[in-house]
């Protein structure tokens, strides 16, 4: 009887042993998230009285010596009370941050934590006053979020596995605590940070590091981001096409020839479809091999933004396509040759301008105008303005980006009285919250994200609003002005999703990430970002009639 109480005590002991130990990756990851914590929350490191990538660097070096749960724990506590004692006095925020989908503090509790380090992140989570945002800073004239207290770690090299680790935290904890967007990615943040970890973890050269940071990145799904890395990027590169290609029904349309002569060898002409890529469809290839170097917010986006790139090889200067002619009478499988970049670019020649296309200002009928606010100028848009007022039926083109839009004086002429057209989400200084129509940016401006004043003679015709897959941003957030006029109908495609501001967070070698920091809604509250604006009627091109100009043929449709 005694054999088997003794197998049995030895079992359990072994059981125990095992489960108090901790692997390498479990390490990584709490010492991580731990650490951004500590970054945002703590009163002594988020007022910027440390550095904090010294304070990373320093303490990652001793976790190689940790092996034992209750040893990892007691490193941890020890940690944090090492910048002073935390105060247990809790104080709430206050009821103005209500939005709560970015939260995400779940780990504290749920994972293998003893109760007196817990206690401990708690006490500082609930100590809120107390970030000071020396790391994540909010303009107060803005409300943008900045993180210029960021620094370069001079030193950097992709072989050091702490300092791979500090790229993969920066970038995640700035993520997890201060893009509003965050809720609206793909994949859940938590999970990024798992699969990131083990890229990270074997990332041993440049090449693989870049590879692994591209990727997460790209986990963003934020049209404003873009990023190319020096050695896994931009080698894929190497060899393009001699012509440039527009996307249009899962088609490549040859719409621009780089270099006439090289085009000639290829037997390809202006108006040609690609219908294929290596025996995939457009959008396979594309998704396939492109996905991850441009940041996306939806499909449509990836499309658009590697229309420009599908045709790129790395180590062979050629590739299969599905050609058909301009006729669309002939359809053959051929190899194209592709040539060096530096070479193709040399010589750049551009297609005549689609009828209307490229104009300020156009009489398409005597009773109806265009502006193409992508082409104004300054000073332009009252002029034009005043031209428009005459006729019954004014187009306003956002399909190429704006530059010179006074958005004051285009309200002013649209609305009958002030109205609010967007709804913001906002950053707080409580890392993981955020807050609508905050303290708005400019707040010396009254409400800047309504438009127009009290005004009988606003203009009473009808309102054509044309956008793209190319509307982004500030082109997107003027395409919400313009629709909030009393008689706007919005035609055209799926536009990027991407509103609000751009914000950069400076990464340890150097480089600098972009992001949207604020959110951008309806005044009825549906999302903006990542779904671009509201269409009322979805038109596409017709890749074997590229030259007509669908959008405006159907604004013409509707205004007869």
């Amino acid at each position: 009887m005694k054999k088997p109480l003794l197998f049995i005590a030895c079992l359990l002991f072994m059981v125990s042993a095992k489960a108090q130990s901790v692997n390498e990756k479990v390490k990584i990851k709490e010492f991580g998230l731990i650490w951004g914590f500590l970054k945002y929350h703590h009163p002594e490191l988020s007022a910027g009285k440390k550095d904090i990538d010294v304070e990373f660097l320093n303490h990652f070096q001793q976790l190689k010596d940790i092996s034992d749960r209750k040893e990892l724990n007691a490193f941890f506590l020890n940690w944090i009370q090492s910048y002073g004692e935390v105060s247990n006095k809790v104080k709430k925020p206050k009821e103005a941050y209500k939005f709560t989908k970015n939260l995400n503090l779940d780990w504290i509790e749920n994972g293998a934590f003893n109760p007196a380090l817990q206690q401990t992140l708690l006490a500082l989570r609930a100590n809120v006053k107390n970030c000071k945002g020396h790391y994540a800073k909010l303009e107060s004239l803005t409300r943008f979020v900045s993180f210029d207290a960021e620094k370069k770690l001079e030193d950097f090299s992709p072989k050091k596995l702490a300092h791979r680790m500090l790229t993969l935290f920066r970038f995640w904890n700035v993520i997890n605590y201060y893009d509003v967007n965050k809720y609206l990615a793909e994949e859940n943040w938590n999970d990024v940070l798992e699969n990131s970890l083990d890229q990270f973890l074997h990332a041993h050269d440049a090449k693989t590091y870049d590879k692994a940071k591209t990727e997460l990145i790209a986990k963003l799904n934020d049209s404003h981001t873009f990023y190319i890395g020096k050695t896994y990027g931009y080698p894929k590169f190497k060899y393009k096409a001699p012509f440039q290609t527009t996307y249009i029904n899962d088609t490549l349309v040859i719409t621009k020839f780089w270099n006439k002569e090289l085009c000639q060898k290829n037997g390809v002409q202006l108006g040609g479809m690609i219908t294929k890529i290596e025996g995939k469809t457009v959008k396979e290839y594309i998704k396939a091999n492109f996905k991850t170097f441009y940041n996306h917010a939806h499909e449509n986006a990836l499309m658009y933004r590697a229309e420009s790139i599908a045709l790129y090889q790395e180590n062979r200067n050629e590739i299969n396509i599905r050609y058909t002619n301009a006729n669309n009478d002939t359809s053959e499988s051929k190899t194209i040759q592709l040539f060096d970049r530096m070479e193709v670019d040399k010589q750049k020649e551009s297609l005549p301008k689609q009828a209307f296309y490229g104009k300020k200002f156009y009489e398409i009928t005597p009773k109806t105008a265009y502006i193409g606010l992508g082409y104004l100028e300054k000073n332009d848009l009252k002029k034009l303005l005043k031209k428009a007022a005459k006729y019954e039926a004014v187009i306003f083109d956002l399909r190429k980006y704006p530059q010179h839009v006074e958005l004051p004086k285009l309200t002013k002429w649209l609305y009958p009285d002030r109205s609010k057209f967007i709804k913001v989400l906002f950053p707080t200084k409580v890392p993981g919250l955020g807050e609508y129509d905050a303290e708005a940016p400019l707040n010396f401006v009254s409400d800047p994200f309504s438009g127009g004043r009290k005004n009988k003679n606003y203009y009473k015709g009808k309102v054509i609003l044309l956008v793209n897959k190319s509307t982004i941003s500030q082109a997107e957030y003027i395409s919400m002005a313009i629709q909030n006029s009393p008689n706007c109908i919005t035609i055209g495609e799926e536009t990027l999703g991407a509103v609000m501001n751009i914000t950069s967070i400076p990464m340890p070698e150097g480089a600098a990430i972009n992001f949207t920091s604020m959110g951008a809604f309806y005044p009825d509250g549906t999302n903006v970002q990542r779904k671009g604006v509201k269409i009322d009627y979805k038109v596409t091109q017709m890749a074997s009639q590229p030259e007509r100009d669908m959008m405006m043929e159907k604004a013409l449709e509707i205004l007869e």
